[in-house]
């Protein structure tokens, strides 16, 4: 499960060269809970194979008297009646510097890309917000959760929004190994 995740200057900076992103658009910096809005990539309209930020919130909230839907599992979001319809139309990729998951002692903990500042969470978007899909932990994370975020290889990000057949098969893929380290709670700075 991912309820939290961290967006650095330096992941931000990595996810633009990726998408085209209005300057009007002021990024959040920090921790992303729930309920609060973060950057995600998704299909440029005009343009057939280009990509575009913009800003969405973090959750769905699909039915008023429903809590706010953070997750998916990758496992079943393709033919669930609630899901299935935005995982073939409304994908999006959510960059972010890492993501933290929760031992069964209640530490919290930082996982991230070993090699890279920005790692890229399996999504959708709709309505103004959006949900990141999990999977199966793998190694790096399994001792911690037995769920993660379905992170994605820079070169899946494109493919993954653009390309619905491709999106279907990394459904199945094993996520990247993560580092784990305990999280150390401090805004990142922007100088």
């Amino acid at each position: 499960m991912c309820g939290r995740f961290q967006m650095t200057p330096e992941a931000w900076s990595a996810a633009s060269r990726l998408a085209s992103i209005p300057s009007f658009i002021e990024i959040p910096l920090g921790f992303i809970y729930p309920g609060t809005p973060s950057l995600v990539l998704t299909a440029a309209e005009n343009h057939p194979d280009s990509l575009t930020g913009e800003l969405a919130k973090f959750g769905w909230k699909w039915k008023a008297d429903r809590p706010l839907q953070i997750n998916a599992r990758s496992e079943t979001a393709w033919t669930s009646p609630l899901f299935g319809p935005h995982m073939r139309h409304d994908r999006a990729v959510i960059p972010a510097s890492c993501f933290f998951e929760w031992t069964p002692a209640k530490e919290m903990i930082s996982c991230r890309e070993p090699k890279s500042p920005v790692l890229y969470m399996a999504g959708f978007v709709t309505d103004g917000s959006f949900v990141i899909l999990t999977t199966k932990a793998n190694d790096s994370i399994r001792d911690i959760h037995h769920r993660m975020p379905l992170v994605l290889r820079e070169d899946q990000v494109t493919p993954w929004i653009r390309d619905e057949a491709a999106a279907r098969r990394m459904t199945d893929l094993t996520p990247p190994e993560m580092i784990t380290r305990p999280a150390l709670f401090e805004q990142p700075r922007l100088f």
